[in-house]
């Protein structure tokens, strides 16, 4: 008897060191962080590389294994949606008492991708689309949601127990808060956080912004007073170039950049970059809290590599920051990324590259150019003539500048260097010209109105401007309704100063907009509850142009069509005003 029992007790003590060893190895996989910075659990410095992605995206474990070769260490991986949720649990009808509620099917989704991402020894972090869950930005009953939202983090962590590869859950993706409501957030973000780490201390649980998650959204009054809370904040400035799919026209980067429908424009480079992103970096210094770009990208098809520059200088930010990252992706059947993606998620960034500055573009006003760099040890020589540039070339001393058409390249020499990139650009003078007209003008702007056949339903009409809503002090032009039909303006517009001028339209429905026959700007209409804005640019020289704009509506959607204009310049002026003088129609144009 006495030796059946040391034989138990040696067989429990070997279990017991099995079990060790088992916690041993999951802790050496484990993500952890300390300070501000992100660690494997072996104590090694990580930088995290990342892709975001949703559940219904990844397809098959085929995808996971591209992550893997294109050098993707990191996934924001977003819970399984669940569109129908009110017709689920509520018969279709909103009931404050039934949020949050997390349906097996859902998990079952989720958990089966994630496996897949554990397989390949990827790490991931879980988003909860909050919206789809019955969650409103107002924090409807604070107290009970609070409840709400810490019962069902602790049902997710405790459904995901077991894998090691998941450093934790997001919260509040890209909400608004107001600050009245900063404390309730506060209260219900510590109570997520609380109920996760009952389940596992060891969970990261990441915490976003108040202000649609921007840099600038980090604030104080929301600082989580809790362990393994990370800070996660978006970076897509400035949305009109990355984040709205702009007809781009000669849109650049860097270079001046419209900005939504404000009127206002940035001259954007590496310099705002970090201006933008220092809010975020400063929040992570005053608190020793660990700060990460949960969402970032420039994917338009801006001209000149515009968009890979982008990329590449906002990651050099990043990592001289130790800040992770996630690309997003903004594509749901991706079997290859391009190449430029790739070299960002493997670390390969040449710090040695020169860009010239602004990129390129059509310009009609003398224009001063600049040549910045990543390091500040070497010289950088520049050409103006279209050959290579050495050492022998012209030294590069400050801006200069030029007012007419040029090729520009540069490069940056350095002791003990091989070659470093050469960066080449085209700076191109003189707009579109005006076409020849018949001196018969009168003012006001001619349409017609068709239906969804295409057939006219109204014949040709002359406006006065006034009776279209044009005022001077607005600047704005404000078409008819066309609910379900297609209205044509066709008239003149005066361009009193040759230049760059930027177009910015607003639209809850599809147009188009043409200068001369030339495409300045178009959106297809999508059925949105707010109207989407999509600047565009095109250089003008002085002289009356074809104004010509198509615009439609699908039934259901608010109305309107509104339209600014602004002249580019070295010092932005005050917006060109789209007045009553500047349009008019001719009866042979």
């Amino acid at each position: 008897m006495k030796n059946i029992f040391v034989l138990g007790a040696l067989l429990l003590i070997l279990q017991c060191g099995k079990i060790s060893a088992a916690n041993t190895d999951s802790n050496s996989v484990r993500l952890r962080i300390q300070g501000t910075k992100f660690f494997d659990g072996n104590g090694n410095k990580i930088k995290l590389h990342g892709i975001y992605s949703r559940e219904e995206w990844l397809q098959s474990e085929q995808e996971v294994i591209h992550f893997k070769e294109w050098g993707i260490n990191f996934v924001r991986f977003l819970l399984a949606f669940d569109r129908d949720y009110w017709k689920t649990v509520n018969n279709g009808k909103v009931d404050l008492k039934k949020r949050c509620i997390l349906r097996d099917e859902n998990i079952q989704k989720t958990k089966t991708k994630c496996q897949w991402l554990e397989k390949h020894k990827i790490y991931f972090i879980i988003e909860v689309p909050w919206k789809w869950y019955g969650i409103d930005q107002e924090l409807e009953k604070p107290e009970l949601l609070k409840e709400q939202c810490a019962r069902m983090y602790k049902t997710l962590a405790e459904n995901f127990a077991g894998f090691e590869y998941l450093a934790g859950f997001c919260m509040f993706s890209e909400i608004y808060i107001v600050p009245e409501d900063y404390k309730h957030y506060k209260d219900i973000c510590t109570a997520i956080v609380d109920a996760v780490h009952e389940v596992d201390p060891g969970l990261i649980v990441s915490a976003t912004g108040v202000r649609v998650s921007g840099p600038d959204s980090l604030v104080d009054e929301t600082l989580i007073e809790r362990p393994n809370v990370i800070y996660d904040f978006h970076y897509y400035d400035i949305k009109t170039f990355v984040a709205y799919r702009p007809w781009f026209g000669d849109m650049r980067y860097p270079g001046r950049i419209p900005h939504g429908y404000s009127c206002r424009s940035y001259y954007l480079d590496k310099e705002l970059h970090e201006t933008f992103i220092a809010p975020a970096i400063s929040f992570s210094k005053r608190y020793n809290v660990p700060v990460w770009c949960g969402e970032f990208g420039a994917f338009n098809n801006a001209p000149d590599g515009s968009s890979d520059r982008w990329m590449r200088d906002v990651c050099r930010i990043f990592e001289r920051n130790d800040i992770p990252w996630i690309i997003w992706t903004w594509k749901k059947d991706m079997n290859d990324v391009p190449a430029s993606w790739k070299d960002l998620w493997q670390g390969k960034l040449d710090y040695n590259e020169v860009t010239i500055n602004p990129h390129g573009g059509r310009f009609t006003d003398e224009l001063p150019v600049q040549i910045d760099s990543w390091v500040r040890d070497g010289e950088i020589y520049y050409t103006l003539d279209g050959t290579e540039p050495d050492k022998h070339s012209k030294l590069y001393e400050g801006p200069f500048s030029i007012n007419k058409t040029t090729t520009v390249k540069a490069v940056l020499i350095r002791k003990d260097m091989g070659r470093c990139p050469v960066d080449t650009t085209v700076f191109e003078f003189g707009g579109l010209k005006p076409p020849v007209m018949s001196a018969k003008v009168s003012a006001g702007l001619r349409y017609a109105v068709y239906n969804t056949a295409g057939e006219k339903v109204e014949e040709l009409k002359y406006d006065k401007a006034e009776k279209i809503g044009i005022s001077r002090g607005v600047g704005d032009i404000h078409l008819k309704k066309s609910d379900g039909k297609t209205i044509v303006y066709d008239g003149l517009i005066d361009i009193s100063k040759a230049g760059r001028y930027f177009f910015y339209p607003i639209s809850y429905g599809a147009y188009e907009i043409y200068i001369d026959d030339t495409l300045v700007n178009k959106h297809f209409a999508v059925k949105l509850d707010y109207a989407r804005t999509t600047p565009g640019i095109i250089t003008l020289e002085a002289g009356l142009h074809r104004l010509k704009i198509i615009y439609s509506k699908p039934e259901g959607l608010e109305n309107g069509f509104e339209l600014k204009l602004q002249r580019d310049a070295v010092s932005v002026e005050p917006p060109c005003r789209v007045e009553e003088e500047m349009l008019f129609h001719t009866d042979n144009p």
